[in-house]
């Protein structure tokens, strides 16, 4: 049966890390998602690693996934090199932080017809697919920008377990994808869920992202589709600029735990 494993997007609630730990607590997460970036920027030491440990441990916390945004695809010429090295530097923090995943953005997917693109994407993704096994910790695309099936596709042409998947489904309704379509596409593959919510604004002609419950996704449905291929993963709830952070990530689990 499918249970709810709340955790909360530290970075969304705009405070120190350590402050934003016993928030996170105090709203009844059991783990929480870090953006490497902002709050976690390489080299970390090791003494710094024990002091985070320590700091989850404190409040009973874990780490639901490493967010660690690359400023081109993963399969973008420039710079590729040194962006493949730093996503395996990051895998190897995550594992030793007790987290198996890290979530990135990796760019629009190309088609199978790109079948050129498309071989430097394999190439990429299966390097970063044997690091990921040798190191003990996943990198999972946020859905969004890629075409769903065209994500569906690579991952179903790479090496297995090379690539995850992190369902988003408020940033898929942004970019225009079908949520319930792509998480029976992607299914087997998810192994976090970043709630997040969106409404269509038919007068901006575009979609805007609001509070969780009160958008298009339908949250039941998506639940179901998870259960279905065995998702065991966390659930992390925070939306970027919120103007009341914990207000919102409160009712958001409250929402989400009407639901089981």
């Amino acid at each position: 049966m499918l249970q709810l494993k709340l955790s909360v997007q530290l970075a969304c609630l705009r405070l120190p890390l350590k402050s934003a730990l016993p928030v996170a607590a105090e709203l009844g997460a059991v783990a929480v998602e870090i953006d490497a970036r902002q709050e976690l920027p390489l080299p970390v030491s090791r003494t710094a690693i024990r002091q985070l440990l320590k700091w989850l441990e404190d409040y009973r916390l874990r780490l639901a996934c490493l967010t660690f945004q690359t400023r081109h695809g993963l399969g973008d010429l420039p710079n590729l090199e040194r962006r493949v090295e730093a996503i395996k530097e990051h895998l190897r923090l995550a594992y030793q932080l007790g987290c198996s995943c890290v979530v990135c953005d990796i760019g629009e997917v190309p088609s199978p017809e790109q079948s050129e693109r498309r071989n430097v994407w394999l190439e990429v993704i299966n390097d970063l697919g044997h690091s990921a096994h040798k190191e003990g910790a996943f990198l999972a695309a946020r859905t969004g920008t890629a075409a769903p099936e065209h994500l569906a596709s690579l991952i179903r042409d790479a090496n297995p377990g090379s690539l995850m998947v992190d369902l988003d489904p408020g940033n898929l309704l942004l970019h225009g994808h079908s949520c319930n379509a792509t998480a029976q596409q992607l299914g087997p593959h998810i192994i976090h869920l970043h709630a997040r919510d969106a409404v269509r604004d038919f007068s901006a002609r575009r979609a805007i992202d609001v509070e969780v419950g009160r958008g298009s996704v339908d949250w039941a449905a998506i639940f179901a589709d998870l259960e279905q291929h065995g998702f065991n993963g966390y659930t992390t709830v925070g939306r970027d600029g919120s103007p009341n952070p914990k207000l919102e990530c409160k009712q958001a689990a409250e929402y989400l735990r009407n639901l089981f």
